[in-house]
């Protein structure tokens, strides 16, 4: 069966803003691909105090399942994750400074289907 659908697409929702400059994102222009899921992306830098270190964990859940964390020691290996299962991903909007809290730095509603969720080292 030949599918020409794209492998990898992502829809953001109309709720997507950029935080810092308090204005709407453009829309992208693919749409999902029908067994696209409605899920809540969230990427979390966790603080170390022992070892004063941070890491980070991509989460991806919806009102239906969570899916198993996948887990990155330096936030370049997270955003090269996003950009390789989201190209069309902004990685901008997540900031560089390195602090010794444990924050969420980027959550946001998106759509994703299982091979994006495969790329993006998610399990359920």
């Amino acid at each position: 069966m030949h599918n020409d659908a794209p492998l990898l697409s992502v829809h953001i929702t109309s709720a997507y803003t950029d935080r810092r400059t308090k204005g709407a994102v453009p829309h992208l222009q693919n749409m999902p691909p029908p067994d696209c899921l409605s899920v809540r992306l969230v990427v979390q830098r966790i603080y170390e105090s022992s070892s004063r270190q941070c890491s980070y964990r991509l989460i991806v859940y919806s009102n239906d399942q969570t899916y198993r964390p996948a887990w990155f020691e330096a936030l370049d290996d997270v955003l090269k994750v996003l950009k390789a299962g989201l190209p069309e991903f902004d990685g901008s909007l997540f900031s560089k400074k390195s602090q010794r809290v444990t924050a969420i730095v980027f959550a946001d509603e998106v759509e994703l289907s299982r091979a994006q969720l495969l790329i993006l080292g998610l399990k359920e």
